[in-house]
């Protein structure tokens, strides 16, 4: 997905607007992906507009990774802009039952 993220920005980035915008009003759609994300754990890559790497972070659904997130409906979010991305202990699952995009 292209999507502009302002720097200190947040940015959402979802798989089927409609059902997103229902469940989720006035929160902005930074894009929308093809696919699905693996349920098993894969490489997720922010770069910037010089296709420079910002983050990648190698999730998981095991070896410390929070639960939660895992097809039970909470979003998986970094606990600190200081914390290692590859690290579990780095993330938290949402402490809203339903997720907090764009939070």
């Amino acid at each position: 997905v292209n999507a502009e993220l302002p720097a200190g920005g947040v940015g959402v980035i979802v798989r089927d607007e409609q059902a997103f915008t229902k469940k989720y009003p006035g929160v902005a759609i930074a894009g929308v992906y093809r696919g699905k994300l693996s349920n098993r754990g894969e490489t997720l890559t922010l770069k910037d507009p010089a296709g420079e790497l910002v983050i990648s972070v190698s999730y998981d659904d095991g070896n410390g990774w929070p639960l939660n997130p895992d097809g039970r409906g909470g979003s998986l979010e970094l606990a600190g802009t200081n914390k290692e991305p590859n690290d579990p202990r780095s993330w938290q699952s949402s402490l809203h039952p339903d997720g907090s995009p764009g939070k």
